[in-house]
């Protein structure tokens, strides 16, 4: 009893117009990335999943979701993001579009709800306003947006985000219904990915931090999230035996987390990337200081809140890349930027009028690079896209133009620029039900390793195919990335490719994947490529 509720909310026609522009905004930013085909991880999953009998999908919440496609057990409890698969190939077939549009219907819900949690902590919609565009423009989204593999990063911080705003709901009005709504959500987050693990947390730290409740048992609220997420953990040690990879914790990994903050702030806020660690740090803890003076000298308690969406939240949301595999990878960043966008809000409403106003104006300012880096970002993964289908129409003109038997040589990269175009795609892109077109069935095919499903697993897998290659008396062609960054084919001399490949046979009979590189390289005159 007694506990302050946060500020007034907006009114409900501004806040459903702003949240309106907020969306749009999210969702029109990335347009162009519609018009992209599949990439990279796409054709695993989708081909898993498009046609898969929806009575084997619960069996999903007790095991590795990937089924082992891509040579080795992944560590991933994911049933929600197959389901969604599942559903986009119900309502769009194969048609990328469909896929994408999932991407941005999500992204624009959480862009939404950012607002509203701004919104509601601050009470000011234009404030909300501020945030949810800061989070909607933010270039480090971009990866997750554009690139349909990583819809497990959109649709798990959209449910981790509506479950957290239903809980401040739930505080404000004691609606019970408002819990439960967030006990669902935080269920559907925990099943989409396994960064969400953080929500009870994080929910706890807000009561504590923010709510400070007179009586303990008010915490009670929590002990269903708590006693879910050991049944989580529970689940995933019977049937993955890793919890949540403590195998990987120790001092080092710590270290690494802490020192990696730099890296992310500059990434959360491209500004502060030229500047000096010390000097950048310097800057934010002096906006921090002098908001938390001016909040708790305005009283109102929020100050309480400033320090839990900057420190509580960042790094609480962020403590599970301690054993992540690519920690620096920008597809951890949407929580930490959603915590950063409502921050900045919080800062203004903290400050005097004038500096309020100019505090306002400075990250409005931010939303321009926000923007110049996002579409600069997203341009190569709008290029990757369109290579993709480039290089399935190539393959599939060479599968009807050469004759059976003959070698079909691969020379599709893994990545184009900052984007992933067919790493570990292969030969799914170019198989059922992507491609009727057999070429796996009616020639010799050899992959640049690095497309191929399991890389490391490449020498061993394709060592029949690399003697058949050989040893082959049909011709050799070529599917390439030319100088202009066009997929490309070119006929190869039989004679020319056996002898290049007689020099660079191993003592095994079968060039080593590294030779075989050097070799596609050597034949584009693009080692280092």
């Amino acid at each position: 009893m007694g506990w302050p509720k946060t500020s007034r909310p907006p009114s409900r026609l501004i806040a459903l117009a702003a949240v309106a522009t907020v969306a749009a905004v999210a969702a029109l930013a990335y347009l162009p990335s519609l018009d992209g085909y599949f990439l990279a991880d796409d054709f695993g999953f989708i081909r898993i999943f498009h046609d898969r009998p929806l009575k084997d999908f619960p069996r999903l919440f007790a095991a590795d979701w990937s089924g082992g496609l891509w040579g080795h057990p992944l560590d991933e409890i994911r049933p929600v993001i197959a389901l969604s698969y599942r559903l986009d190939a119900f309502l769009w077939g194969l048609r990328p579009v469909g896929y994408h549009v999932t991407s941005l219907v999500f992204h624009g819900l959480s862009a939404a709800l950012v607002f509203l949690i701004a919104g509601r902590v601050t009470g000011r919609a234009t404030l909300g306003l501020l945030a949810g565009l800061l989070f909607a423009l933010s270039p480090t989204h971009v990866e997750s947006v554009s690139w349909i593999a990583a819809r497990v990063d959109v649709m798990s911080a959209t449910f981790f985000l509506a479950s957290f705003y239903s809980f401040l709901m739930f505080r404000d009005s004691g609606d019970v219904r408002l819990w439960a709504l967030s006990f669902i959500a935080f269920g559907l987050a925990l099943f989409s990915k396994e960064l969400t693990v953080t929500l009870p947390f994080l929910l706890l730290a807000y009561d504590v931090v923010c709510r400070r409740p007179g009586r303990a048992r008010e915490l009670l609220v929590h002990v269903p999230a708590f006693a879910s997420l050991g049944g989580y953990f529970f689940v995933r040690h019977l049937a993955l035996e890793s919890t949540a990879r403590e195998q990987m914790l120790n001092a080092d990994s710590l270290r690494a987390f802490l020192s990696r903050q730099s890296y992310h702030l500059g990434e959360l806020l491209p500004p502060l990337r030229p500047l000096p660690d010390a000097v950048a740090w310097a800057l934010v803890g002096l906006v921090l200081a002098v908001a938390l003076g001016s909040a708790w000298a305005r009283g109102g308690g929020r100050g309480r809140h400033i320090v839990f969406f900057g420190p509580v939240w960042h790094l609480t949301v962020l403590a599970p890349t301690v054993v992540a595999t690519l920690p620096e990878s920008h597809r951890y960043l949407l929580l930490p930027s959603a915590g950063l966008a409502v921050l900045a809000a919080l800062v203004v409403a903290s400050l005097p009028t004038r500096a309020a106003l100019a505090a306002g104006a400075a990250f409005v300012l931010l939303l321009v690079p926000f923007g110049l880096q996002l579409g600069d970002y997203q341009a190569d993964w709008v290029r990757a896209g369109q290579l993709s289908r480039d290089f399935a129409r190539q393959a599939q003109e060479v599968a009807e133009e050469a004759p059976a038997g003959s070698t079909v040589v691969l020379d599709v990269p893994g990545t184009y620029g900052r984007a992933y175009l067919w790493a570990w795609a292969l030969p799914f892109a170019l198989e059922e039900p992507f491609s009727d077109s057999g070429l796996y069935r009616q020639h010799t095919v050899l992959e640049r390793p690095e497309a191929y499903r399991c890389p490391f697993c490449w020498g061993s897998d394709r060592a029949e195919a690399l003697r058949s290659a050989l040893g082959g008396q049909g011709g050799v062609y070529l599917v390439y990335l030319d100088g202009d960054s066009r997929a490309a084919r070119r006929a190869i001399a039989r004679e020319d490719w056996q002898t290049t490949m007689q020099d660079l046979l191993s003592a095994a009979g079968v060039p080593s994947p590294e030779a075989f590189t050097r070799l596609l390289d050597d034949l584009q005159g693009g080692a280092g490529r």
